[in-house]
Order: structure tokens, then C-alpha cells, then sequence
């Protein structure tokens, strides 16, 4: 990460959080929430705390918020991280404002929605506490979360566009680049440089795998291998210009 040539910033997964033995509690290998906190100091993190924010340039504002839950995959906004978010908003009312946390907001299939496979994991447990605060400030343009493994993904929720990011090391292997002004978000979505062999080999693993394809939408057939190639693709969604919500435009106008 140290040889990047622009500042980046740090939240935590699910895998940053173990403070237990992973291979005992069939957890697969993590650091802990210390390790992350203090290895990345001044990429988001001040301090001991898990939830923080940065004004990467004049009238920028970010906000990284831990969504995790120690003991299991699945995400929970504490009240802590709750007081934050709504505390920090209050503090910055005409920055154009991004959220990053781990879990996702919002479900991007119907395995989600009905938890097979505990997909349902993927999707904060108490997502719609953060989108009531997040609904009450038209500065806040977007959210981006991972955790999910697909490619690009988003949904508009009265004036937020909420991403869900693509993982450099599931197949398809992606990540996306976003570009922000005070009329739009643009961004597009691109595959890392990698041999043929590497992402043949990454896309036969995810691909036989069944806890990968929830029976009721891909079963492993070959009608639902096609299907499944295609949800984790999604070519639709690769590239998109949103056009930002009225009231958001008129709060940044401000500023």
C-alpha cells in the first residue's frame, strides 16, 4: 500500500476483527482490530478509535465506520458508531460527504434477502439505523462497502447512491474508480492486470464451489452456471454517471 502515489484510507473487515483463535472457532485467519488500528495510522485512523474521519481536500469530507461484529461474519452498527455518524454529520453539514464500512446497506440478490446460504450476512444487520441518519443529509452522496464479492453494484436511496465493491481477489477480480463533482458521481469499473492463468485458476474456485451459487438462484447446473457468470459480471453495471439529488446539489452550492 506504501507504494501508492495518492493517500488512501483504511476500514475494518471481517477478517481484521479475530481476537480468537480463527482455526479453532472455524473462522478463517485474521488479524485484530489493534493490529488494523494502529498498522494504518493516518490512513483514516487517529487514535485507538474504530470509526473515523478526514477532509482529504478542502470541502471533501470522509467518514470510515467499523460495521463488524466480534464472533461471527455478519455486521452491526454499535451505538457507538451510530453517535459517531450522527455527531460527525452534525460537525460538517455542507461537505460533500462519503461513508465507507464493510457490510453492505442493501441487498443485491434474493439470497440476501432471505438469508440462504447466510447471505444475509452480507448486509448490516441494522442498516436501516444508518440510513435514517444518512437520509437526513442530503451532503452525504454515496456509501462503499465490500464484504459481498461481486462486481460493481449500487442503489439509490432518496439522495445517497449506496456501492458495493468488487474484490481484487474473487473472481472477477476487480475495482472501480470513482470521480466526484457537485453534479455527479461517474465512475467505472475495471479488471486487475493479471496473467490468464491466474484468473482462469480464481474463476474455477469460485465456480466450484457450491456455497457460492444459493440453489434457489444458480443452482450448478449448466442454465445456472450461465446465470451465476453472468449475476457476478453483471456487465450493466460496470460504468454509470449518477446525476446528484437536487438538495445535494443546493447544500454544496452553499459551500
Amino acid at each position: 500500500m506504501e507504494e501508492l502515489k495518492a493517500p488512501y484510507y483504511v476500514v475494518i473487515g471481517n477478517h481484521d476483527i479475530s481476537p480468537v483463535d480463527t482455526y479453532e472457532s472455524g473462522r478463517s485467519p485474521g488479524v485484530t482490530r489493534s493490529n488494523m488500528i494502529w498498522t494504518f495510522q493516518g490512513h483514516g485512523y487517529d487514535g485507538p478509535g474504530t470509526h473515523w474521519s478526514t477532509d482529504p481536500l478542502p470541502g471533501i469530507h470522509l467518514i470510515g465506520l467499523d460495521s463488524t461484529r466480534t464472533g461471527d461474519w455478519d455486521g452491526r452498527m454499535s451505538r457507538e458508531g451510530l453517535r459517531f455518524l450522527e455527531r460527525d454529520l452534525a460537525a460538517n453539514p455542507d461537505k460533500m460527504t462519503i461513508v465507507m464500512l464493510h457490510h453492505q446497506l442493501t441487498h443485491y440478490s434474493n439470497s440476501a434477502l432471505v438469508g440462504e446460504n447466510d447471505f444475509d450476512k452480507f448486509v448490516l444487520r441494522n442498516a436501516e439505523d444508518v440510513l435514517k441518519i444518512l437520509r437526513k443529509n442530503p451532503q452525504v452522496i454515496m456509501t462503499v462497502s465490500g464484504h459481498r464479492h461481486i462486481s460493481t453494484r449500487y442503489k439509490k436511496d432518496a439522495h445517497l447512491a449506496i456501492f458495493t465493491s468488487p474484490s481484487t481477489m474473487t473472481w472477477p477480480m476487480r475495482y472501480i474508480v470513482f470521480e466526484v463533482d457537485n453534479q455527479k458521481i461517474s465512475y467505472n469499473t475495471y479488471d486487475i492486470d493479471c496473467s490468464p492463468e491466474v484468473c482462469s485458476e480464481a474463476k474455477k474456485n469460485i465456480m466450484d464451489d457450491k456455497w457460492w451459487h444459493p440453489e434457489n438462484e444458480h443452482p450448478m447446473t449448466p442454465p445456472g452456471n450461465e446465470k451465476f457468470v453472468a449475476f457476478m459480471l453483471s456487465e450493466a453495471t460496470e460504468s454509470d454517471v449518477i446525476e446528484l439529488n437536487s438538495d445535494t446539489k443546493n447544500v454544496l452550492a452553499q459551500k
